[in-house]
């Protein structure tokens, strides 16, 4: 009985240290390809991340430009806005001159009608 025993716990101990050695391995192979796909996943975000770079680094070319180009609208419309500024000086002049010319030909008229009436009469005088 002691040798049948012997082998059974030489079986039980060898079945022990195989199971051992079996997961162990599995256990590399398992870390391996979660490494791998670590790696993978590493990968595909510094890919993505790249790509936001190169976005963020267009949208800031864009936005560069786009400042120069409103830079540019912001003088022309200020100089618009100098122009506006200047023609309606203009037309102020332009309106008190021409109420002034109002003016004048009104009194004008009134000088003339005064004048009609007083060669009317002077002609009324050298017919009586």
């Amino acid at each position: 009985m002691d040798v049948t025993i012997d082998v059974v716990s030489i079986i039980a101990i060898l079945g022990t240290i195989g199971t051992i050695v079996f997961a162990f391995l599995t256990f590399r192979r398992n870390s391996h390809n979660d490494d791998e796909n670590e790696g993978k996943m590493t990968g595909t975000i510094l890919t993505e991340l790249g790509y936001m770079k190169a976005g963020i680094d267009e949208i800031r070319a864009d936005s560069r430009d786009q400042r120069g180009i409103n830079t540019d609208h912001e003088k022309r419309i200020s100089a618009n806005e100098t122009s506006v500024v200047e023609i309606k000086a203009e037309q102020r002049e332009q309106r008190k001159t021409s109420i002034e010319t109002g003016q004048r030909l009104t009194a004008a008229e009134e000088s003339t009608k005064q004048a009609h009436k007083r060669i009317d009469r002077v002609e009324n005088i050298e017919k009586a």
